[in-house]
């Protein structure tokens, strides 16, 4: 299908459990496929020149790696529209990104820890910024795919 698929992934190396499963599920796969890990460094900033790796796995699928400073704040777009500027065919305004969420639901037969944390421990990550809105990410180009996760 025409168009960019932006995965991102904490994974350097392997291909996102997400889009495993979209492309089994589905069938479709966008023409150009990102695989997008991004890299916190232990240098206060990582220059626009030295933001972005990025190699082809395969005809339109790319593994990007995008290296910020730890004072630096994540903006996906405007790192992959570095890519743009390198000549890859890749359209980041009109890209989707795929991102995965965990729900963690308490459970009482899941052994461990008492229910009264696992239920604290449920609210914080339910109130913990979303991976989007950490990345940037334009709300109308999100896709969201989650799974429920006993603890």
């Amino acid at each position: 299908m025409p168009g960019t698929a932006v995965f991102l992934s904490p994974l350097q190396v392997d291909t996102p459990y997400l889009l495993r499963r979209l492309a089994d599920r589905t069938g479709v796969l966008r023409e150009n496929v990102l695989i997008v890990t991004v890299l916190t460094t232990d240098l206060p900033r990582v220059p626009a020149a030295q933001r972005l790796t990025m190699r082809e796995i395969a005809p339109g699928f790319y593994r990007v790696l995008v290296h910020y400073g730890f004072m630096q704040t994540p903006h996906v777009p405007v790192a992959l529209r570095l890519a743009q500027e390198a000549g890859y065919n890749i359209d980041v305004e009109d890209a989707v990104f795929f991102l995965g969420r965990v729900t963690l639901v308490p459970a009482e037969k899941v052994a461990g820890m008492p229910m009264w944390m696992k239920k604290l421990f449920s609210l914080m990550s339910h109130n913990a910024q979303t991976a989007a809105d950490f990345y940037n990410l334009p709300p109308d180009q999100v896709i969201e795919l989650g799974i429920q996760l006993e603890i």
